[in-house]
């Protein structure tokens, strides 16, 4: 917030040097961070949800073959045996308790689908990048290679934690059946790191090896999955914040920028009003600003978020609570020296880290969008609503006003994550109806009184532009 409000103190320092009616030059700003959205790519290239760019016939048909058969194994043959693996194990707590928790997640992961991918055309379109005015503090290139450089950092840290609980699962088993086949005296462990029905049998170290093969194909296709959707939801409301902080920032230094497309005077010969040139830019650049805004609110990215992961989320933040508590009772009945309890702890760490990842970003989000009211404000000053301006950031203003909450049901801000938190460590999992449903009441109520003050902001609006 500090940043937002830096940039308008400076803004409002600056604007006479730019009402001077002398001329600007131009200056050359450095492109926008391209393929913002590259770490998730990747992984989502492994779990053969994403094809790759390149034109070569041969990569393309060896990929869609690797997508097939990953869907074939994994999602279809594998998934159906995990859950028939339920019924061999209800008479175990030990192992219902954990095979449901992971049930969960894989189906979790299943869901989400491939409907992120339609956003990213928008989030990366050309059309809203705008010039730096580094005299202003607007180094909008820079920012968008800070917030890119933010989502790569928190999508490589989420990977490394997903390998971490895997690789703790597996290698030791690993170098069990190892020693065995090389000729010592430890005993083949019985189970394998996750209970899941298998096709034949695994009692000699041989086959006990490709058992584990066999099922951490699956287990590393579901973690690449799951960590893919999941960071590219995480980095798509990374970018939407990015998005928010260039508008703010478009918007107090529209004057500035527009001056220095300008080839004449920026001031008519009496000195009171803007030229005709420079009007006609400052037209077409708001235009785009708030074109740009519309877009973000309610006709591209955050309408179509919310419709699309409204009742995921919520399903997803109940089964994410049911799997801490799972684990924290997984943990507490597991001996400290064993090597199962650092794995429970890991796989804990990893869903309670995914949580946050999504209330933090929520809230980034939360936050970028309660401050662009402001600068729409700020930015409805005299020279600015002349030439039919005044219309568009009005309807810009009236858009903004209610802010951005992710999703309708469940508001994915900080305060709830500790909320569910709170409710995994006590151990009353039902008390999660009680966050949910407080946040969805208060949602529905402010919508309810949002009505009247939308109209009395728009009327003053709209009597401050006439006025001018």
């Amino acid at each position: 917030m500090s940043n937002e409000k830096s940039l308008a103190i400076r803004a409002t320092k600056n604007q006479s040097r730019a009402q001077s009616g002398t001329l600007l030059l131009v200056t050359m700003s450095k492109p926008y961070a391209r393929d913002f959205f590259v770490a998730n790519r990747w992984i989502l290239r492994c779990a053969g949800l994403w094809p790759p760019e390149i034109q070569n016939r041969a990569i393309q048909i060896a990929y869609k073959a690797y997508s097939i058969a990953i869907f074939l194994f994994v999602n279809c043959f594998f998934t159906a045996s995990e859950f028939v693996s339920l019924y061999y194990t209800y008479n175990s707590r030990y192992h219902l308790i954990k095979n449901v928790g992971f049930g969960l997640t894989h189906l979790m992961g299943a869901v989400k689908g491939r409907q992120l991918k339609d956003i990213l055309a928008v989030l990366e379109s050309e059309e809203f990048h705008y010039d730096s005015c580094k005299e202003q503090g607007f180094d909008v290139a820079g920012m968008s290679a800070a917030y890119k450089k933010t989502g790569i950092i928190y999508t490589i840290l989420f990977s490394m934690l997903a390998h971490a609980t895997l690789t703790s699962s597996y290698l030791p088993p690993t170098l069990v059946a190892l020693a065995i086949a090389r000729g010592g005296e430890k005993q083949l462990p019985t189970r394998l790191p996750y209970y899941s029905w298998m096709p034949f049998r695994y009692d000699t170290p041989g086959t006990y090896l490709v058992a584990l093969g066999y099922q951490a194909i699956a287990m590393f296709s579901y973690a690449y999955s799951i960590v893919g959707m999941d960071t590219l939801f995480m980095n798509i409301m990374n970018c939407i914040a990015f998005n928010l902080t260039a508008i703010q920032g478009a918007f107090l230094t529209v004057r500035e920028r527009c001056a220095r497309r300008v080839k004449g005077r920026l001031l008519t010969p009496d000195r009171l009003h803007d030229s005709e040139a420079l009007t006609r830019i400052l037209k077409e650049e708001i235009k785009t600003i708030c074109h740009h805004l519309q877009t973000i609110y309610k006709y591209g990215v955050c309408h179509d978020l919310e419709n699309l992961h409204k009742y995921i989320t919520l399903a997803q933040v109940i089964a994410t609570l049911f799997i801490l508590c799972s684990c924290l009772y997984l943990v507490s009945t597991t001996p400290i020296i064993s090597k199962q309890f650092y794995a429970e702890i890991l796989y804990m760490i990893t869903m309670g880290f995914q949580l946050i990842l999504y209330c933090w970003f929520g809230n980034e989000v939360t936050l970028k969008a309660s401050f662009v009211f402001t600068v729409t404000f700020f930015s409805l000053t005299p020279h600015r609503v002349g030439g039919g301006i005044g219309d568009h950031v009005i309807n810009s203003a009236s858009v903004s006003y209610k802010g951005v909450i992710h999703c309708r049901i469940i508001g994915e801000i900080l305060e709830n994550f500790l909320s569910f938190c709170w409710c995994a460590v006590s151990g009353r999992s039902f008390d999660c109806l009680t966050p949910i449903f407080t946040v969805y009441l208060r949602r529905k109520q402010s919508v309810l009184s949002s009505n009247k003050t939308e109209r009395l902001t728009e009327y003053y609006f709209t009597v401050l532009a006439l006025e001018n």
